[in-house]
């Protein structure tokens, strides 16, 4: 029997004993589905119709496309300076999301929350739901919004982002999440989104000057599905408060 190049990356799953497998491999992909194939990324991938196990989900948190003007200190200049003064503090206040593992990307920061059992994916309407879910999870933190949900991939720790030419390093280890934790953290998410993200990003209800018109005796609120601004910008959506942190984006895409 010939075996394939293809054949030999099934048989390689992302596990603590095989990590130094990966050290110097450039590019590599490490992905969150079924055997959680590691290696290239056209051996790796997997099709959403095609998942059949959920063993993480991840957060990506792009340091590309951060505006450095969001920082009220300095901006970070590496992953690492990024996740040790602002990212870890945000986890922290989230009892889901301090259970994540951190990985510097290379370009960033992949907060990964990992599955304990692993949650099997019998349907579409199972894979349909666990996509919905995940991305509501993902709007927990200023997470590329063009990153995918369910067909997510890592990099495996010691590998090489092509990019940026750094190795991908961990920054924490993280605990199992049970698939009750996601589900509490997603209804939270659906019933208090502003709240919710507020809290994870301030730590408090309140913040003067409001993060978005940063307006001098302005203060910003966060009630449960919308914040007010008094003194400036008035209601404000989720969504608004995490683009403060992320570049302009142009109709076509975000600026690069």
């Amino acid at each position: 029997m010939v075996i394939t190049e293809r054949s030999k990356m099934k048989t390689e799953s992302a596990t603590n004993d095989n990590r130094c497998l990966h050290l110097g491999k450039v590019g590599w992909r490490e992905c969150l589905l079924n055997d959680r194939r590691v290696g290239p990324t056209e051996h790796v991938s997997v099709a959403a119709e095609q998942a059949g196990m959920l063993h993480g989900i991840m957060i990506d948190l792009d340091l590309n496309i951060f505006d450095p003007g969001a920082f009220n200190a300095k901006a970070p200049q590496s992953p690492t300076e990024f996740f040790d003064d602002h990212v870890a503090r945000w986890l922290d206040r989230s009892t889901l999301l301090r259970k994540a593992e951190a990985r510097c990307s290379g370009n960033g920061i992949h907060v990964l929350l990992w599955l304990d059992p692993p949650i099997p994916l019998i349907s579409a309407s199972d894979r349909k739901l666990w996509d919905a879910c995940i991305r509501i999870v993902q709007t927990s933190l200023p997470s590329d919004p063009d990153a995918p949900g369910l067909t997510s991939l890592t990099r495996p720790i010691g590998s090489i982002n092509e990019k940026s030419n750094l190795e991908v390093k961990l920054l924490r280890e993280g605990q199992p999440v049970t698939q009750d934790e996601i589900i509490t953290f997603r209804n939270e998410m659906i019933s208090a989104p502003f709240k919710t993200v507020h809290r994870i990003l301030a730590g408090d209800e309140h913040q003067s000057p409001c993060p978005i018109c940063r307006k001098d005796g302005t203060t910003l609120t966060a009630m449960d599905r919308t914040g007010m601004c008094y003194g400036s910008c008035g209601k404000v959506k989720p969504e608004r408060l995490l683009d403060v942190f992320l570049r302009p984006r142009r109709s076509e895409g975000r600026t690069k």
